[in-house]
């Protein structure tokens, strides 16, 4: 048998084997279905405490090189609600303070007659004084003077809530991982792959694992760069018809060398834009903001989309086939051990006879 007749087997070997571990796995194909998924266009609008740092912007400034985060959330810092004027804050009612309530006050005030302290207080005592809250011009003006303050300040808070709400999500997204860096990983993401007739695959195509941090003295939460490179989604390509594997690892190794981040906005739009195409003559890359026509005659969508994704980890048993069937295709020396699986024998070198020792030699 040939060397060419034997790389063929191996490699319907190797990708059988593939196939059946992947029917081992349940494979999300709807991002909505992964244990967590975060987009970022929906991050709070908030310069002061969330902060977006694209690839593309940290690779043109500098200053940047020291500040490798992705995502960073900073907890919010509340503040207090300005102080009433003591001619009205006996008037104001609970919640005055607390900018999700809008702020009221008493209408009238009952007051006893001091005039005869030793004499009890009584319910048919005339000399019960009423006191309305407009009574005193100076109290309304102090008091509509405050008012505006606060509703200047309650306006401030609002958007806090947000950002916290953000914060002690990502706070229990770091805990998790904390606790399961066994089980879960989490993944910067983009690529959001649809079909047209296929509503159950919604999913980005470009992954690429980063950490999560966080920093107790400055109340951060910080998503980081970890130490691999993108890969495409490759149990994603396994639930859709009529996508070659040729396509696929001409993806993955124009990823391998060109090194492409999720976030590269330059970088990742003009990647996407050649899988849109090379992936099904039905394909269109989906600019921001772009939908789908009605009329169009396209079948499979990708667009931008970057997001955060937290995922069940993956063995690498699929990797190591496709890199081992792409070094074969290559012309790299087929593995003797995968041979024999094939049910054909490798070419092995005799074993060297063992030189003798100078004390057998002597005997």
């Amino acid at each position: 048998m040939d060397v060419q007749e034997n790389r063929g087997n191996v490699t319907k070997l190797l990708t059988f084997l593939k196939g059946m571990n992947s029917l081992k796995r349940s494979v999300v194909t709807d991002v909505s279905k992964q244990p967590w998924s975060y987009k970022l266009s929906d991050l709070p609008q908030d310069t002061e405490y969330v902060k977006v740092r694209f690839h593309d912007e940290q690779l043109e400034n500098d200053e940047s090189n020291s500040a490798d985060y992705l995502v960073k959330i900073q907890k919010p810092v509340f503040e207090k609600c300005p102080e009433p004027n003591v001619s009205f804050k006996d008037w104001l009612k609970v919640g005055w303070d607390d900018y999700l309530k809008q702020v009221e006050h008493l209408d009238i005030i009952k007051q006893e007659n001091t005039a005869n302290e030793s004499t009890p207080y009584s319910e048919d005592d005339e000399s019960q004084l009423y006191e309305s809250f407009e009574d005193d011009e100076q109290r309304v003006t102090d008091y509509n003077s405050w008012l505006k303050d606060r509703e200047i300040w309650q306006s401030r808070q609002k958007p806090l809530e947000k950002v916290n709400a953000l914060f002690l999500d990502f706070f229990d997204l770091y805990q998790n991982l904390a606790q399961n860096s066994e089980v879960h990983e989490l993944m910067i993401a983009n690529g959001l792959l649809t079909l047209r007739d296929d509503p159950n695959i919604n999913h980005p195509i470009l992954l690429q694992k980063v950490k999560i941090e966080f920093d107790d003295r400055k109340n951060t939460i910080s998503v980081v760069d970890g130490n691999s490179n993108s890969q495409l989604y490759d149990l994603l390509f396994s639930k859709i018809n009529n996508v070659s594997s040729e396509a696929f690892q001409k993806l993955q190794q124009k990823l391998d060398e060109a090194s492409i981040h999720p976030l590269d906005r330059k970088e990742v739009i003009e990647f996407l834009e050649i899988a849109a195409h090379s992936l099904s003559p039905k394909g269109k890359f989906l600019k921001e903001n772009e939908e789908i026509l009605q009329n169009s005659q396209d079948e499979l969508f990708i667009r931008f989309k970057p997001m955060l994704i937290l995922q069940n980890k993956q063995d690498g048993l699929p990797k190591f086939i496709d890199r081992t069937i792409s070094d074969i295709e290559e012309g790299s020396d087929i593995p003797s051990t995968l041979l024999d699986l094939t049910g054909k024998q490798a070419a092995r070198p005799l074993k060297p006879a063992q030189e003798l020792s100078v004390e057998q030699e002597l005997v």
